[in-house]
């Protein structure tokens, strides 16, 4: 039986002051091949940083979002044979040796995507997405007719067949929510899984209240597109 390749697919737009602890850490649970980092855009030196290391780097010439990282991340990973992928943030929350749990989730064979949500009692990163996060679980309970703890997780794991569906299509604005209406649509099992996180390493996370806001509405509406079309 062949042994399982699983990519680590990090989105990074200007994190110059993380990448190089977060590429040193994942070393330590992947090997340089397992490892794409899909620089957005960055103005800072995120990419040259990068590229002192062993691994995989794809360069956007300007910010397309996390959304056009992704789906070329998950094209990356068709191309080269990984059978799973890990989503994995370039700012220092996530921690390496929890993806375990999560490719554990799609080892067991009962789901297709495993969502890590903070456990433990953890306080999100700001007010302002503690209660985006509130109101998009709702939205899910409605589309869904299912509670998820942490919607706006980044820290996900995708199995071959999610992989090969997220390719063809993927959410282009707001990916994580989005993301679980279409594979509810596109009949992907998604699985939570309690994991440790932290708050970023450096810098400061770039959501406020009224772009919370916003954000919630363009969700919402973009959510509801998604039920109603076709794939």
């Amino acid at each position: 039986m062949t042994e399982p390749r699983t990519l680590f697919i990090i989105p990074a737009y200007n994190e110059s002051a993380n990448i190089e602890r977060v590429l040193q850490e994942l070393s330590e649970v992947a090997r340089p091949e397992e490892i794409l980092v899909v620089s957005d855009g960055s103005t800072d030196n995120t990419a040259a940083l990068t590229r002192r290391q062993p691994v995989a780097l794809l360069e956007f010439p300007f910010n397309l979002g996390v959304a056009s990282v992704m789906q070329a991340g998950f094209r990356y990973a068709l191309r080269h044979g990984f059978t799973a992928a890990v989503q994995f943030d370039g700012d220092g929350q996530h921690v390496p040796g929890e993806a375990a749990k999560l490719l554990a989730a799609l080892a067991a064979g009962d789901c297709d995507i495993a969502i890590g949500y903070r456990s433990g009692g953890e306080r999100v990163s700001t007010l302002a997405r503690h209660l985006g996060s509130k109101i998009l679980a709702a939205l899910l309970v409605l589309l869904t007719r299912r509670f998820y703890r942490d919607p706006t997780s980044g820290f996900r794991a995708f199995s071959r067949r999610a992989i090969e569906a997220f390719a063809k299509n993927f959410p282009e604005e707001y990916p994580e929510v989005e993301s679980i209406v279409l594979a509810k649509k596109l009949g992907l099992r998604i699985r939570e899984t309690p994991v440790t996180m932290r708050p970023r390493i450096a810098g400061k996370s770039s959501i406020t209240v009224l772009g919370s806001a916003y954000y919630m509405v363009k969700v919402m509406l973009a959510s509801l597109v998604i039920m109603l079309r076709r794939y």
